[in-house]
């Protein structure tokens, strides 16, 4: 009955398993709006959420260099401001996706992000030359092959929490877990990105992971897990 006059049409709720209390509740909501698109909205009571810095470091753990947790593939020198360096990003994963021999030009608004000085020729040949170890893998359309790892990866993490009957819920990069299950979800993260890359044939550093509770939170995860 609280929940009444917010003008949701289906209202679920995912509740954790017995015996982890009210705190560790999640309820989202379902509603449909302008001829039936539907959105969501979701309020979460004592819930955590961990995410994965893998992005385009599979190219390097891929091509058997893996980067250390500190490297940041999209830092390029006078790019460090935050929007420029979504911009490399968005350019990094335009060199995978594009096929070879397509002219790649720049895009609405890259005069903008551009240091002063600098063209988008100079910055495409300065993120080359940067990331020359993984060559391969531009100007090539083999984005699609990440996805299919970053796929394997997400499906490994979700059916580990659909077996120990704990929600868990995929955003974006991210895994939503109740608050309880924190440390749990990062072994799963851990040990499921390893797994998936050494059934590949590319073993290598466990994965960055951001948005900890904590960083004692962090390093008692770091440090349960297998080591090498």
């Amino acid at each position: 009955e609280q929940y009444q006059g917010l003008g949701f049409s289906i209202l679920v709720r995912i509740l954790a398993p017995p015996g982890h209390g009210k705190a560790d509740q999640m309820i989202m909501f379902r509603r449909a709006r302008d001829g039936g698109n539907q959105t969501q909205c979701m309020l979460a009571l004592a819930t955590c959420s961990v995410n994965i810095f893998r992005d385009h470091r599979l190219c390097y753990q891929l091509s058997s260099q893996p980067l250390g947790p500190d490297m940041d593939p999209y830092t390029l020198p006078g790019f460090e401001r935050r929007s420029r360096r979504d911009f490399v990003k968005k350019t990094f994963n335009r060199l995978l996706n594009i096929q070879a021999g397509v002219p790649m030009k720049a895009t609405t608004g890259a005069a903008d992000l551009l240091p002063k000085g600098v063209s988008f020729a100079d910055m495409l040949q300065l993120l080359e030359q940067t990331h020359a170890p993984i060559h391969r893998w531009f100007r090539s359309g083999r984005g699609v092959e990440l996805q299919r790892v970053d796929s394997a990866f997400a499906d490994a993490v979700l059916h580990f929490f659909i077996d120990v009957n704990i929600c868990c819920l995929p955003v974006h990069d991210s895994f939503i877990v109740p608050a309880s299950a924190e440390r749990l979800l990062g072994h799963a993260m851990c040990l499921a990105y390893s797994v998936t890359l050494e059934r590949l044939g590319y073993p290598g550093p466990y994965p960055p992971l951001a948005g900890w509770t904590s960083a004692d939170v962090e390093a008692e995860v770091m440090a349960g897990l297998p080591q090498a």
